[in-house]
């Protein structure tokens, strides 16, 4: 895979044994990803992506509002999503050690009032590493005994193209940061594909029937998480 660039728009690029050129805009935040026949023109390709650029460009803003945001102001009042539903945030101003707590539909936020907007976003991914570490952790143990798979060691990372990844010979499975802002459906479907990675590496017909063994509706729940945001030639 490599990166290209056109119209100010970044691209991953790759080449594989398909007959088609395909476009992808990947959640959560409009990443570019095109697959593309080994032996076609790189012109041909250049001129397909141009064409499709108002479309792109018209997912990435779709996804991009879509997408919460850690606020910036932390003032009393702002919103700030966490599970699928707002939480209002409750500023309380101090001069010693910055914290960050869920009460209820509140989250409540101990912090000075000169911090840069750096600090105030790892104060923010803090609460989401806490409460993502605590939902996986839950999953793990509901569906390890279903699927029959080792309890794998699990990171949490800022992903820019994945919800998750798996590696199946190191049993290590990654999940996306922001998936703490989704509803607790999508991380368990996360979970449960991570899980059955395990078992098969490849999304093929064993992969499939696995999943409809263990989430018979994990294709409608995958269509939500990637609203549907692909075209072909």
């Amino acid at each position: 895979m490599r990166e290209l660039t056109l119209d100010g728009v970044n691209i991953e690029f790759v080449r594989k044994r398909i007959k088609n050129i395909y476009v992808r805009v990947l959640p959560p935040l409009g990443q570019v990803r095109i697959s593309a026949p080994l032996r076609m023109n790189e012109s041909v390709i250049r001129e397909f992506v141009l064409s499709k650029l108002p479309w792109i460009r018209r997912h990435q803003k779709r996804m991009r509002a879509d997408t919460p945001r850690t606020p910036q102001g932390f003032a009393d009042g702002d919103e700030f999503v966490l599970w699928g539903k707002p939480k209002r945030i409750r500023f309380f101003p101090v001069g010693g050690r910055r914290r960050i707590f869920l009460r209820g539909e509140f989250i409540d936020v101990h912090a000075c009032v000169s911090d840069s907007p750096e600090l105030r976003r790892q104060l923010f991914e803090k609460l989401l590493r806490r409460e993502l570490e605590r939902e996986i952790q839950r999953l793990l143990q509901l569906w390890r005994p279903v699927i029959g798979v080792p309890i794998p060691t699990f990171s949490i990372r800022r992903m820019r193209t994945r919800w998750g990844s798996c590696s199946p010979t190191t049993l290590r499975v990654r999940f996306a940061l922001h998936l703490a802002e989704k509803p607790v459906r999508f991380l368990e479907y996360i979970v449960v594909h991570e899980l059955v990675h395990l078992l098969e590496c490849s999304h093929n017909g064993r992969f499939t029937a696995y999943m409809d063994k263990f989430l018979p509706d994990w294709r409608n729940v995958r269509g939500e998480l990637r609203t549907g945001n692909s075209c072909t030639r």
